[in-house]
């Protein structure tokens, strides 16, 4: 979930202050009257729903981004929020719908389509989830999170190989990006490459020490 930090007035600044500090109680009542007040402050609601979500009231968060995406229909933090919410209640084809009329007019869909094949993956679509993956690496060539992702739906698909060349990718986009050097080690480790995967899984710890399942698999 993401909160959006641009205001139109004083009073959506000093909620944020309360989001900041994580007293979403109290940012709650304080964002409904800013709204109320200013109804075309989009970060009001978007920021409304972040509070509500925090404190477990995802349904009522998804109603907030809903209105707000009503009015404002190409809100990308909107979109994004309800599509996690509608994850969270395992609404997945809502989030999918959500996410393909985020698509619209948008020319940088690389996040878009990287939501979309995680909310895919979840549905056992892994075919349609590896396609949003490689729409997302296309819309942003160099796109580390939708390498490592890609390869993690290959790896599952006992597409090793494959994998492997995913994890690089990620990694020479970030080359200190932990999750894409555990990914690889682990692939390597199911190739019978042990050695290449003991040092990847060594440089995984040193770049993410507090990491339980790198020492897992160091031994």
């Amino acid at each position: 979930l993401g909160v959006d930090t641009g205001f139109a007035s004083d009073r959506s600044r000093e909620s944020m202050d309360l989001l900041r500090q994580g007293r979403y109680e109290e940012a709650v009542p304080q964002l409904q009257d800013a709204s109320k007040a200013n109804p075309d402050d989009s970060a009001v609601r978007v920021n409304l729903g972040y509070a509500l979500a925090k404190l477990g009231r995802v349904e009522e968060a998804g109603e907030v981004w809903r209105n707000a995406l009503v009015r404002e229909p190409q809100l990308a933090a909107a979109s994004r929020n309800l599509s996690l919410a509608y994850e969270k209640m395992g609404r997945y084809d809502e989030a999918v719908a959500v996410l393909q009329s985020a698509l619209r007019g948008k020319t940088d869909t690389a996040d878009i389509y990287s939501r979309m094949g995680r909310v895919l993956w979840l549905q056992g679509r892994s075919a349609e989830a590896e396609a949003a993956y490689r729409q997302a690496i296309q819309s942003r060539p160099g796109f580390a999170p939708g390498h490592n992702d890609l390869g993690l739906v290959l790896f599952k698909q006992n597409r090793v190989q494959e994998a492997i060349q995913q994890f690089l990718a990620a990694l020479k986009a970030e080359p200190n990006s932990p999750s894409a050097r555990f990914n690889l080690g682990l692939a390597l480790l199911a190739q019978g490459s042990f050695a290449d995967a003991a040092r990847e899984y060594e440089a995984s710890r040193t770049q993410n020490p507090g990491d339980i399942d790198v020492q897992v698999n160091l031994g």
